[in-house]
């Protein structure tokens, strides 16, 4: 099924044996400009940090403001990475599961951040 799958590859992810996810999306549910913020985040490569002024700037937004509140709404984190997305300034920015687990997910990744605040300074990329 669906779900043992996405599980699956859930456990996959958390255990370092998977980098991308192919499970089909439902986005249904996302206005137009909420679906295109969750489409450029699945862009966004495992490993890799995009700012929400950058993400703003791949749907054609002048509000990163307005793409941080779609991210903020995503259904499905983790398979749609929002934790990939930081401020403009290096920083680690907000996690609606949690800024540790953000810090944890992004350290999966290769990256690393100094702390685990909202402020903290992401400190080393790849």
């Amino acid at each position: 099924s669906l779900a043992a799958r996405a599980l699956s590859q859930l456990r996959e992810y958390l255990a370092g044996a998977r980098t991308r996810f192919d499970l089909p999306l439902d986005l249904s549910a996302a206005t137009s400009f909420r679906r295109s913020v969750l489409e450029a985040l699945l862009a966004v490569p495992f490993g890799a940090v995009v700012s929400y002024a950058g993400l703003a700037e791949r749907v054609g937004s002048r509000s990163p403001r307005a793409v941080g509140q779609a991210v903020g709404w995503n259904p499905l984190p983790i398979i749609v990475p929002c934790h990939r997305v930081i401020t403009r300034g290096g920083r680690l920015g907000g996690y609606s599961g949690g800024i540790e687990r953000k810090v944890a997910l992004l350290a999966l990744e290769g990256i690393r951040a100094d702390g685990s605040a909202f402020s903290s300074p992401i400190a080393r990329v790849g």
